[in-house]
């Protein structure tokens, strides 16, 4: 294979997935170990995640090709020692074990999700998302964003939506927000896609969250998710939405998630509204949690 032959084929695996992409990523590999000196000699700019994802991933199948068949193991639930009594290890178990390879199999992983198809399974995708959290390393980002957006399956787009939020990677921010702010889409993607607002500490998305917790005309869920949400951002200015929410939440889970926002954040506000469920709800499980809530903002009012 000579350079025109290379530069070729890694323009067609960039754009390919599946079975074609399979295809062109094993006739690269079949030239062998004179490949790397064009893989090492290859620019690729900095926005440019696409090719450099291909590029890392031609580059360990040649270099670290025991290494990466060691993840695809792993992730497919061939783990060392014995399996637990279901017969099969969890995508827990196996995430953690593959986050102990390192980072260096950050490339397989990525191309396991994006390029082969392997990641299409639920249980496999759940151990893939795991692993790159666990790993932590931020190339995975632009992936997955790429990933949010159709035609990936709701599945995927709902965990790599998490994903980036315990990524703790400020570009995931606007993605999120767009994802959140769209009411066409599912109640269980917006949900997440506000607690990894929240996990991000993105004050920016504040304004957005305090209208989705006061518009009752928003599904129970996502108003859970940004109750959730803002009491990770830990601002106080969102008293009047914590108050307002309190009064006309009529779900009571997302009753419940308020008030422990409104005591996570310290919320004297709303004492008044939280000393009336306290009293007067119907459920005992509401009037538990408010009296609680009340006992402990009082109570870090008192210590100031």
């Amino acid at each position: 294979m000579d350079r025109p032959q290379f530069e070729t084929g890694l323009r067609d695996a960039t754009r390919q997935t599946g079975a074609e992409y399979l295809d062109t990523r094993r006739a690269i590999l079949d030239a062998g170990p004179a490949v790397l000196t064009f893989l090492g000699s290859t620019q690729v700019p900095a926005t440019d995640w696409k090719t450099a994802l291909v590029v890392a991933v031609l580059a360990g199948w040649l270099t670290r090709k025991d290494l990466f068949d060691q993840c695809t193991r792993y992730v497919e639930g061939d783990l060392p020692g014995r399996p637990p009594i279901t017969g099969k290890f969890s995508a827990i178990q196996r995430a953690t074990t593959v986050a102990r390879l390192g980072p260096d199999v950050v490339p397989r992983l990525l191309e396991m999700l994006i390029k082969t198809g392997e990641g299409n399974d639920a249980e496999r995708a759940a151990a893939i998302f795991g692993s790159l959290v666990r790993i932590g390393d931020t190339r995975a980002v632009p992936p997955l964003i790429d990933l949010l957006a159709p035609p990936n399956e709701e599945n995927t787009r709902v965990m790599a939506a998490g994903a980036l939020g315990q990524l703790h990677d400020p570009r995931a921010a606007a993605p999120l927000r767009t994802l959140l702010a769209n009411t066409s889409l599912s109640p269980g993607l917006r949900a997440t896609a506000a607690l990894s607002l929240g996990e991000l500490r993105d004050l920016g998305s504040l304004k957005m969250l305090q209208g989705v917790l006061v518009d009752g005309a928003q599904n129970p869920e996502v108003r859970i998710g940004a109750a959730r949400a803002i009491g990770k951002l830990g601002d106080s200015s969102v008293a009047g939405a914590l108050s307002q929410a309190l009064t006309t939440s009529h779900d009571l889970v997302l009753l419940q998630v308020v008030i422990e926002t409104a005591a996570r954040l310290g919320d004297q506000s709303s004492l008044p509204m939280l000393s009336d469920l306290a009293s007067h709800h119907e459920d005992e499980f509401i009037r538990e949690a408010a009296e609680n809530a009340r006992e402990e903002i009082s109570k870090r009012a008192g210590a100031k």
